[in-house]
């Protein structure tokens, strides 16, 4: 069986189920996040805290639409928990968030640049 590493893009949905050989295999971890800015998410990035690259991409080739709800996934080799995350909206302006805790329940909400 595959293990199958996605990003889910019709909001938040009821969780699927993934067999537990899958989820000791892979290990990526979900993130939920929601746009309740004026503009779409085109890019969303992370890094671990006190790091000057930004080397995960957790949008891909998606967009987060205004108002709308998805889940990122983080990589499978990604450690630990907190990460800086970097939101680039469709007019070019961005909103930083520091030392978010990813592997605390809930969901992460962007409200656009201060």
């Amino acid at each position: 069986m595959r293990p199958v590493l996605c990003l889910i893009f019709a909001g938040i949905a009821a969780g699927a189920v993934v067999p537990p050989a899958t989820v000791a295999a892979a290990a990526p971890r979900q993130i939920a996040i929601y746009n309740d800015a004026d503009f779409a998410v085109v890019e969303l990035q992370a890094r671990a805290p006190k790091t000057q690259a930004w080397t995960i991409d957790l949008l891909g080739k998606y967009s987060l639409g205004v108002g709308r709800a998805a889940k990122a996934t983080f990589p499978a080799n990604a450690t630990g928990c907190a990460y800086d995350l970097l939101a680039t909206f469709d007019d070019g302006r961005k909103q930083q968030m520091l030392n978010v805790d990813t592997c605390k329940p809930g969901t992460i909400t962007f409200t656009g640049p201060a």
